[in-house]
Formats: structure tokens, C-alpha cells, sequence
């Protein structure tokens, strides 16, 4: 194995070699009018489209940025740039900035629309977020141990146009209703919150992040409003109480497990921007009453099999054999 890894290694210098000649032997007015690449698309084609640019480490996708990394010395007032050698900075990475401790405000411009899952976590000195109304997505424990979070009131926390998170012990039988205008309910936002009984979504909410409602024991009815258009992985998982859910036409794309595990989940309605349904998004629903777009007839089978609930299954207590989420109490 080594000696064919010193073979490929001679052969990709004697190839460099052979490039830095036949430049070399070439007039420099032979390259009149040529446009080269710029010498970090060139690398950045090697190590799979990885980029850096001042403090900045960020991939390009679809033409578009996301930051992975900050330098983790940056510090005091930051302005993050909108965009990055010619990309527009659509979207801040997870973990891009954790523990940047010497960070104490932060603008995100407007061109970002998502922020992942712990990008700011552990930046215990930043005090101050500028969020763009832009941004409708953000991913769980974003701002986790900063300044700025600790220093929310408890209950419903937003961050910029986003249902961020609700903070504290949510107490018995508690009803939130988010308020107007509000873009995207955050990863994890009311995770195991199993003191929510009912809560209203206004019609500009167009994101239901993963796990959003994850083990909400007590949610016995949601009304998905129409514009919402996805719905998270395990977004519904293990709500207990929830009898019947409505998905409407809006909505093209439903994450794994999202309503698996609802134990009472009796009657569904999907609508017709669905037009696959994932691995696992009904199992152990106890179906009887299914209403489906055209455009998934097919997968009605599907759905049924998934539904493969016995009589020991039919209650919160019942804990379904054969998953990987058998459990009903929080995960750490």
C-alpha cells in the first residue's frame, strides 16, 4: 500500500512539474484577454468546495455560501459580510462561530436566510443579535449559552422573525399563540414541552423546524396553517394526545418520523403539494381515517403497513418494540 501511495505521489508532482513548464515557456502575452479562476476556486475544487476568506471558512452551494467556521479569536462588534469572494452569505453553519467567547454583538445581513444548529452556542459574551427578518430558519441551541439568551425573560423567546424557543418549566395546560408575523417556528422550540395543550400558528409561519414539537404529551390539536411549506424531521414525534392532524396543501415536504409514535393519531389529511411521504412518518399511528392528494393514492399501503400498531400500543404508557425511539422520557 505504501509503495502504490509513493507511486501516485510521483506521478502528481511529475504533473505539476509538467503545468509549471509549458506555463513558464508560454509568452505572458499569449494570456491577453484570459480569465483564470481565481486560485481558491482552484483549490476549493480539490478539498470539496471549501473556501476561506478573512476570518471566514464557508462552503458554496447553488452559488450560494454558508459560513462552517469563524476564527475563534474574533472578537468585540461583528458584521458579518452578505457575501463572501462574490457569493451571497444565504446561510450561517452549524456550530460556525461556538465558542467565540470575545464575540459581544453580532449583525447577520439580510441575504441569510437560515441559522444552523449551534452557531453562536457558548459565545458566553454576546449580548447583542441583530437578526434580518429574512432569516426563517434557525436550528437548535443557536444561541445557547450566550449573554443575550440568558438575559431573555422565560416563556416565548423570539429571535428576529422566528418562535426561537420557549424558556423554563412550561407549567400545566398552557396555551401559546405566536404572534403575527412571525416567519418559522425553530428546531427543538417547544422540545418536551408537555405542559402545551393547544397553541396558534399565524398564516406567515412557513417553517416548522425538526423536533419542534417533540414529546408535547398534552398537544391534543394543532391547526397547520396554509403557507407553511415543511415540516421537520420528528417535528411531532411522541405527541401522545394528538388525535388528528390536517397537512395543507402548502406544504411540500414532511421530514422522517414526523408524526410517528402518536399513539392516538386516529385521522390524517394530507393535501396535494405532498408528493412523497417519508420512511417512518406515520409508524405506530393507529390510523383508520386517511384523506390524500391525488398525487399519493399510491402510497396509501404504505401508510396502513406503517401503521402497525397492536392493542399494547394504543396508550402514552405503551412503548412500541423494534425502534430506535422507544423511549418516552428527554434524551441528553
Amino acid at each position: 500500500m505504501m509503495k502504490n501511495n509513493n507511486h501516485t505521489f510521483k506521478r502528481v508532482i511529475a504533473c505539476v512539474m509538467v503545468v509549471i513548464m509549458a506555463v513558464t515557456a508560454v509568452p505572458m502575452s499569449g494570456f491577453v484577454g484570459l480569465e483564470l479562476p481565481k486560485w481558491s476556486e482552484m483549490f476549493a475544487t480539490r478539498v470539496g468546495a471549501y473556501y476561506t476568506e478573512r476570518n471566514y471558512e464557508y462552503i458554496v452551494e447553488n452559488s450560494e455560501a454558508t459560513i462552517t467556521y469563524c476564527d475563534r479569536s474574533i472578537s468585540g462588534d461583528v458584521v458579518i459580510p452578505d457575501t463572501l469572494e462574490g457569493y451571497p452569505v444565504t446561510s450561517i453553519g452549524s456550530g460556525a462561530f461556538y465558542g467565540c467567547t470575545g464575540l459581544t454583538s453580532v449583525t447577520i445581513p439580510n441575504s441569510v436566510t437560515s441559522i444552523g444548529s449551534d452557531a453562536f452556542n457558548d459565545c458566553t459574551g454576546l449580548a447583542s443579535i441583530k437578526i434580518p427578518d429574512s432569516v426563517s430558519s434557525i436550528g437548535r441551541d443557536a444561541f445557547s449559552g450566550t449573554a443575550w439568551f440568558n438575559a431573555q425573560p422565560f416563556g416565548d423567546v423570539y429571535a428576529g422573525k422566528v418562535y426561537y424557543k420557549y424558556k423554563g418549566t412550561m407549567l400545566k395546560n398552557t396555551s401559546v399563540v405566536i404572534k403575527s408575523g412571525t416567519k418559522g417556528i425553530a428546531e427543538s422550540a417547544f422540545f418536551y414541552c408537555d405542559g402545551l395543550t393547544s397553541i396558534t400558528i399565524p398564516d406567515s409561519v412557513t417553517n416548522i423546524g425538526d423536533s419542534a414539537f417533540f414529546a408535547c404529551s398534552g398537544l391534543t390539536s394543532i391547526a397547520i396553517p396554509e403557507g407553511v411549506t415543511s415540516i421537520g424531521h420528528v417535528a411531532f414525534m411522541s405527541c401522545f394526545a394528538l388525535k388528528s392532524i390536517t397537512i395543507p396543501d402548502s406544504v411540500t415536504r414532511i421530514g422522517e418520523d414526523a408524526f410517528c409514535n402518536c399513539l392516538t393519531l386516529t385521522s390524517v389529511t394530507i393535501g396535494n403539494g405532498v408528493k412523497t411521504i417519508p420512511n417512518n412518518a406515520f409508524e405506530y399511528c393507529p390510523l383508520t381515517t386517511i384523506k390524500i392528494g391525488k398525487m399519493l393514492k399510491r402510497l396509501v399501503k404504505t401508510l396502513l403497513r406503517e401503521s402497525r400498531v397492536s392493542p399494547k400500543c394504543t396508550t402514552p404508557e405503551a412503548k412500541p418494540t423494534g425502534r430506535k425511539f422507544q423511549s418516552t422520557s428527554p434524551t441528553t
